[in-house]
């Protein structure tokens, strides 16, 4: 029964009309398309058109963002360290023009 029901909520969802840049991100979403397609028809059926537009422009812009985690992220672990320890030294702070200078460079790199 749940599978048709997914089956159901995937054809119903399917023929929606959603704003171009909303239906890229979908497509990119991959296993995630789903709960973002029932964020979607949770505020279509609430009649919440603020909150309806939100979510989609919230959706929309998501297509180049990430986030990461876990084993990838202890790859900077020592990257991480380093500047910690400049900052509790107060070698650093944030009008260190330097300091933006590595970090663009890390980010770049990374």
């Amino acid at each position: 029964m749940r599978i048709k029901a997914s089956a159901l909520f995937l054809l119903l969802a399917a023929c929606a009309h959603y704003p171009h840049d909303v239906e890229n991100a979908l497509k990119l979403a991959g296993e995630n398309r789903m709960e973002l397609q029932k964020i979607i028809s949770h505020y279509q059926a609430t009649g919440d058109e603020e909150k309806l537009k939100a979510a989609f422009f919230l959706i929309g812009n998501m297509e180049d963002k990430y986030a990461i985690g876990g084993e990838d992220l202890k790859k900077y672990d020592p990257i991480f360290r380093f500047f910690q320890s400049l900052r509790q030294k107060k070698s650093i702070t944030a009008k260190s023009g330097w300091l933006n200078y590595c970090l663009s460079s890390f980010t770049r790199f990374f």
